[in-house]
């Protein structure tokens, strides 16, 4: 999916975890900011891209990915671009348009002879009593 480049900004943060007394003071994790009002996507993408974001929303309409899984920051940047690619992918599929269909003639009328041997058995019920 094609956007503006400038529409996203990374910013390096410290990420704890693995890789002792380096992990600690070195900025190695990312967080990556998608602007999509920025995007120039069109609007259906936009929408769907909202949709798909969820909780990575902020308030102003842009979507924030933090990665900090990896030691390098080269890894972890693109570990969130890639998450990125995988949000506009999937946004940019269309949904498919469900056509509603009619039951068949068949179960139809398995539902009805369910119905008729229910009722038979409540109809003995009663008799028995």
């Amino acid at each position: 999916m094609k956007y503006n480049p400038n529409a996203i900004s990374v910013q390096p943060m410290s990420a704890g975890g693995p890789g002792g007394q380096h992990q600690n003071r070195s900025l190695t994790g990312v967080t990556l900011v998608f602007s999509i009002a920025d995007s120039g996507l069109p609007d259906d993408v936009s929408e769907r891209l909202r949709d798909a974001a969820g909780s990575r929303l902020n308030g102003r309409d842009e979507i924030v990915i933090q990665a900090r899984e990896h030691r390098s920051f080269e890894q972890n940047l693109r570990a969130a671009r890639k998450r990125l690619e995988k949000l506009l992918e999937q946004a940019s599929r269309k949904p498919v348009q469900r056509i509603p269909s009619r039951p068949t003639e068949a179960s139809r009328e398995r539902r009805l002879e369910e119905k008729r041997q229910r009722a038979e058995i409540k109809i003995r019920r009663r008799e028995e009593e």
